[in-house]
């Protein structure tokens, strides 16, 4: 799967531990989800060219879009602003009438002119959510300051939710940390239970930012290859993340689940929507509410364990073992264009 970006940066694909194993990940994710009797989507990794089955399961997919309205850095014109408006526009074209975007109040404030940014969203009919006011970890705040800034966030997210019309608020952890402690996270669901709050959790989640600053990079350097493999790379990434969630889901809970994607308002994201979300259309998606995701009560469990999403947090609390985990390419990522 990383193969292309060793390529990019002029590196054999043994050259890096473990990126061998990386290169043959999508055959070996299709190989581990047929012995394990799975079918549909996860077959679709190794061939993802190959036309839609009308036999293959629907994926009941919600999409949410984090630290909305983005403070990224800003190179060639693409602000905030413009990014949100083209994830926008690519959610209207592929017909998605329901998606949360998690809210910064910090980011809003810090630049007003953002708000035409939650402007494009909101007319756009999709809902918001908190995702605190500074986007930082209880651990920088401790728990008090912590709580101050889930609330200081209502100043912005309020208004939002009240032009949305919607029915129900939403709030998101940053970096998806539910607290350090046990008595940390009593204390966090104590709180959003008083402030009327449904934690939004994630079930599909492949690290979209490692390939932002990426982007920015090439774009500068208008380097035409790498780009192309930053699309490739992105679009493996995501398409492999979706299919271990749906059998994480068959191994660890016994049952498919509605998934909730999770992707960040960056360049990188704003310029691959439209093939992510043809690619998993195409491995049988079906987009759907975020309130009806919420239904399947793996995502309002109480876990006594970390992790990036509830798949993970479900495998430590049952016991159930979940596929393996995909390779990071975080470090990868930082060398192309450099």
């Amino acid at each position: 799967m990383l193969a292309v970006i060793l390529a990019c940066i002029g590196l054999p694909v043994t050259s890096i531990h473990g990126a061998a194993g990386a290169s043959s990940l999508v055959h070996g994710a299709h190989a581990h989800a047929k012995s394990h009797g799975l079918t549909g989507p996860w077959a679709a990794i190794a061939h993802p060219q190959e036309p839609q089955h009308t036999d293959r399961p629907t994926i009941r997919l919600a999409i949410t879009v984090d630290d909305l309205p983005g403070g990224g850095p800003e190179l060639l014109g693409y602000t905030p602003v413009k990014i949100v408006k083209e994830i926008v526009a690519t959610l209207r074209a592929h017909h998605v009438l329901h998606a949360v975007g998690f809210v910064v109040g910090s980011m809003l404030d810090a630049r007003p002119e953002r708000r035409e940014a939650m402007d494009a969203w909101v007319q756009a009919g999709f809902a918001v959510g908190n995702h605190t006011y500074s986007h930082a970890k209880v651990e920088e705040l401790g728990l008090d300051g912590y709580i101050k800034d889930i609330l200081a966030d209502r100043a912005v997210v309020d208004p939002l939710e009240q032009r949305t019309g919607q029915h129900h608020k939403y709030f998101r952890f940053p970096y998806l940390e539910e607290g350090r402690t046990e008595a940390e996270r009593r204390a966090l669901r104590h709180v959003l239970a008083a402030q009327h709050y449904e934690l939004a959790r994630v079930s599909v989640i492949f690290n979209d930012t490692d390939w932002a600053d990426a982007y920015l990079r090439c774009l500068a350097r208008a380097d035409d290859a790498a780009l192309d493999a930053l699309r490739q790379s992105y679009l493996e990434t995501a398409l492999a993340q979706l299919s271990w969630s749906v059998a994480a889901a068959r191994e660890v809970l016994g049952h498919r689940i509605p998934q909730v994607l999770l992707v960040h308002a960056n360049v990188a994201t704003a310029k691959n929507l439209d093939a992510l979300l043809t690619a998993y259309e195409h491995a049988g998606v079906r987009y759907v509410s975020l309130d009806e995701a919420l239904t399947e009560p793996a995502y309002g469990a109480r876990y006594d364990f970390s992790g990036e999403n509830i798949l993970q947090q479900a495998s430590q609390g049952t016991g159930r073992p979940h596929p393996p985990e995909l390779v990071e390419s975080a470090e990868l990522l930082d060398l192309v264009c450099r």
